[in-house]
């Protein structure tokens, strides 16, 4: 018996029965990080320079979600800034 068999074989009916489900679960999932995704995307080019500059005099984590706004949105103007942020880091 291979083992993915053996595995659900031994398993209470309750879990073979989510295990069962897992894939459509995965697929919903999957449909709605995209959509989330999406607006995530649309969302990005609403927000201004002005606004990601705020971000940028912030703490590491508003640095953080304004260089990835950045990078999703494709603003090559704060390249150099970025580049020089990620060059002094000190983190992992």
């Amino acid at each position: 018996m291979p083992l993915v068999e053996r595995s659900q074989a031994s398993a209470p009916a309750d879990e073979r029965e989510i295990d069962s489900r897992r894939p459509d679960e995965a697929a919903d999932r999957s449909i709605a990080e995209i959509s989330f995704l999406r607006e995530l995307c649309k969302a990005t080019a609403q927000i201004t320079d002005p606004e990601l500059e705020v971000l940028d005099h912030g703490g590491w984590r508003e640095r953080k979600t304004a260089a990835w706004l950045i990078a999703v949105s494709r603003r090559t103007r704060f390249r150099d800034k970025i580049g020089a942020l990620l060059h002094a880091s000190e983190g992992p």
